[in-house]
C-alpha cells in the first residue's frame, strides 16, 4: 500500500492533462482592438498560456489574453441616448487577461446630457393584416402574426413610437389535411407476347425475349382533390414487365454471309483465276432450322501485272526546324523524297535507301525553363525557447531552376508546424498603483489646520514577477516603490477664508442612488484663500496641499449640490 499514493497522483495528472482544452493559439494580442493575430496553430490551452503576450480563441469564439489582466481604454462618448431632452451618454472598457482586475473599477459609465434633435410627435398606424398561420390543416393549434409601422417621415426617429412593432396571436385552421395516395396490389402477370424466343442469337446476344405484364392502380388510398392543397401522387410506375425468359428459343434458318476474298491468282504474271468462298453464318442454322440453299464458291478472271522496281525522285526544300529555340532536346529540320519515279508494283524492288533526311537546328536561342520546386528539407528547431512556436521547413526552387527569362515556381517556400516548449516564459513584474498618502505630519506630530510644514509618503510594490522574469523597469519619473513630499494639513478646516464659490462641476456619472433611481451629481465649492502658505519647503521642494478645506466665503450660500436623474439610460446597463 505504501505506494497507492503515488499512483493516485500520476491518475490525478493524466485525467488532467486529458481535460485540457485545444485552442488555436496566437503569437500576438493587440490590446487595443481585443483581437488575436499572427496565428501559430491549434494547441493545449495551458501550453499556448505559456507566453503571456499569445492570446487564443475560447470556446465561445472569443480571443483571450495570456497576460495578466488589464484594462483597455475608455471607448469614446456615445451619442446622447435620448434623442430629445434630457438623456444619458454612455462609455465602456473591457478587461483582457486569465483573470479579472483588479479593484472595484467599471466596465461602463453613463452620465447625463441633453439633446435638441427633438423628433416629431409620432404615432402607431393601424395593425397590418394577420399573416398565414404556421399550421395549414388539421387538429393542431399554430400561430400567426402582425405588424404596424411607426409612422414619421424624419429619419434616426424609429424609436420614439412606445410598444411594439409587431404581435401574435394563436390560430388553427379547419380545413382537413390533403391525403396522399397508396398504391393497390399488383395485378396478375399477362401472358407473354410470342410463344418462343427469336433470334439472332450470338456469343453476345441472346435474342429477342417475349415480355409480360402487370398492373397496379394508385387507390389505397386515391390522393385527395378537395383538399388545399391536393393530395401527393403515388410515387414509382403503374405498369411492371418482365422477361418471358422460361420459353424455348425459336427455329433459326441458315443464311450465307459475305462472300470471302478471292484467293491467290493462279498465274504471277498475265492473265488467271482466283477462287471465291463464302459461309452458311448469317445467321448459321440452328434449333432446327433449314441449311442455306445455293454454292459456296465461285470463281474469277485475274491479272497479275509484271514486277516494275521502284526508284528515288530528287529531295524536296528543307522543312522549317522542330522548335524555334533550344531546349533539353535538339530541334531538327528535314527534307523528303519519294520512291515514286517510278513506284514498286507488281512485287517490284523497292528504292534502296532513306526518303527522309535530318539535320541539327544549330544557330536557334536556348527556351525559356520554368522553375520547379525542389523536395521539402527537414523541419528546423522551434522558433522560440519558452511558451509555443513553430518548426519551418524550406524547399528550394532549383528542380530545375528557371533560366533564359522562365517562369519561378508558384506557391510558398517555407510551411510550419507548431511546436510546444513545455516551458514557461518569464512573466517579468510590472508596478502596482500607488498607494493613498500617509497623513501629512511632522515627525509624530499632527499639523493639522496650521501652517506647520510636514511631510506625508506614499509607496507601490512590484507584482507578477515569476518564472525567472526580468523585474518591474526603472519608472520614468524616477520614485522606485518609496515617494515621500512636503504637505500641509488641510483636512476639513473650517477657519481658512474663502476666495469665491467655483463654477458647477461636471456632472458625475450615473449611480444607483436609495430610492432605486440611476442619478448624477455636481457640485460646486468654496475655494480656499491659500496665498499664505509658503509654496516651498526648507529644502527648495514644492510643497503640497493635503485633504479637503472647508473655508468660509463671502456673501450667502449657492446651491452647494445638483442631483439629476439619468433619463432613459441603455436597458442593459441598468445595474
Amino acid at each position: 500500500m505504501r505506494g497507492l499514493p503515488t499512483v493516485v497522483l500520476l491518475l490525478v495528472i493524466a485525467l488532467a492533462r486529458a481535460e485540457g482544452r485545444l485552442s488555436r493559439c496566437f503569437a500576438r494580442f493587440n490590446l487595443v482592438s481585443g483581437q488575436c493575430e499572427e496565428e501559430l496553430g491549434t494547441v493545449d490551452e495551458d501550453d499556448c498560456c505559456q507566453n503571456p503576450h499569445y492570446g487564443f480563441i475560447d470556446a465561445a469564439g472569443e480571443c483571450q489574453f495570456c497576460g495578466s489582466p488589464v484594462w483597455t481604454v475608455w471607448t469614446p462618448w456615445s451619442k446622447c441616448w435620448n434623442m430629445c431632452g434630457s438623456g444619458v451618454v454612455q462609455r465602456t472598457r473591457k478587461c483582457h487577461g486569465l483573470s479579472e482586475c483588479s479593484g472595484v473599477q467599471a466596465s461602463h459609465e453613463m452620465k447625463p446630457c441633453k439633446s435638441d434633435a427633438c423628433c416629431p410627435v409620432a404615432k402607431w398606424e393601424v395593425w397590418g393584416e394577420w399573416g398565414p398561420c404556421s399550421v395549414s390543416c388539421g387538429s393542431v393549434r399554430g400561430r400567426r402574426e402582425r405588424q404596424r409601422v411607426c409612422s414619421h417621415p424624419t429619419p434616426g426617429c424609429e424609436l420614439t413610437c412606445e410598444g411594439l412593432g409587431s404581435e401574435t396571436e394563436a390560430c388553427a385552421e379547419s380545413q382537413p389535411c390533403p391525403v396522399h395516395g397508396g398504391w393497390d396490389h399488383w395485378s396478375s402477370w399477362t401472358p407473354c407476347t410470342d410463344e418462343c424466343i427469336r433470334g439472332p442469337f450470338s456469343k453476345d446476344r441472346l435474342g429477342v425475349y417475349p415480355t409480360r405484364r402487370r398492373f397496379r392502380s394508385c387507390s389505397s388510398p386515391a390522393p385527395s382533390q378537395s383538399t388545399t392543397p391536393v393530395g401527393n401522387d403515388c410515387h414509382g410506375n403503374d405498369e411492371d414487365i418482365q422477361n418471358c425468359s422460361e420459353l424455348p428459343n425459336c427455329p433459326v434458318d441458315g443464311g450465307w454471309g459475305a462472300w470471302g476474298p478471292p484467293g491467290a491468282c493462279s498465274t504471277s504474271c498475265g492473265q488467271g483465276l482466283k477462287l471465291v468462298t463464302r459461309q452458311c453464318d448469317n445467321p448459321p442454322p440452328e434449333y432446327g432450322g433449314q441449311y442455306c440453299v445455293g454454292t459456296s464458291t465461285k470463281t474469277e478472271i485475274c491479272i497479275k501485272p509484271c514486277p516494275v522496281h521502284g526508284a528515288w525522285t530528287g529531295w524536296a526544300e528543307w522543312a522549317d526546324c522542330t522548335a524555334s529555340c533550344h531546349s533539353n532536346r535538339d530541334s531538327t529540320r528535314s527534307r523528303l523524297r519519294s520512291c515514286s519515279n517510278p513506284a514498286p508494283s507488281s512485287d517490284g524492288n523497292k528504292c534502296l535507301g532513306e526518303g527522309t533526311e535530318r539535320m541539327k537546328c544549330d544557330e536557334l536561342p536556348n527556351c525559356p525553363v520554368d522553375g520547379a520546386w525542389g523536395p521539402w528539407g527537414a523541419y528546423g528547431d522551434c522558433t522560440v525557447t519558452c511558451g509555443v512556436g513553430q518548426r519551418v521547413s524550406l524547399r528550394a526552387c532549383d528542380r530545375p531552376a528557371p533560366k533564359h527569362l522562365g517562369e519561378q515556381c508558384l506557391g510558398s517556400s517555407s510551411r510550419a508546424l507548431t511546436c510546444t516548449t513545455n516551458t514557461h516564459c518569464p512573466i517579468n513584474g510590472v508596478w502596482s498603483d500607488w498607494s493613498d498618502w500617509s497623513v501629512c505630519k511632522d515627525r509624530s506630530d499632527s499639523v493639522k489646520c496650521s501652517m506647520r510644514q510636514g511631510s506625508q509618503a506614499r509607496s507601490r510594490s512590484c507584482l507578477g514577477r515569476d518564472f525567472e522574469g526580468k523585474g518591474c523597469p526603472p519608472p520614468a519619473g524616477g520614485g522606485g516603490t518609496f515617494q515621500m513630499r512636503g504637505c500641509y494639513d488641510i483636512t476639513g478646516c473650517n477657519s481658512m477664508p474663502g476666495l469665491s464659490w467655483s463654477e458647477w462641476s461636471e456632472w458625475g456619472v450615473c449611480i444607483r442612488s436609495l430610492d432605486n433611481k440611476m442619478k448624477s451629481l455636481r457640485v460646486r465649492v468654496c475655494e480656499p484663500d491659500l496665498s499664505e502658505y509658503s509654496p516651498i519647503n526648507h529644502r527648495g521642494l514644492e510643497m503640497s496641499f493635503s485633504g479637503t478645506p472647508k473655508p468660509t466665503c463671502k456673501g450667502p450660500p449657492p446651491a452647494r449640490r445638483d442631483v439629476e436623474e439619468c433619463v432613459r439610460p441603455p436597458v442593459d446597463h441598468l445595474e
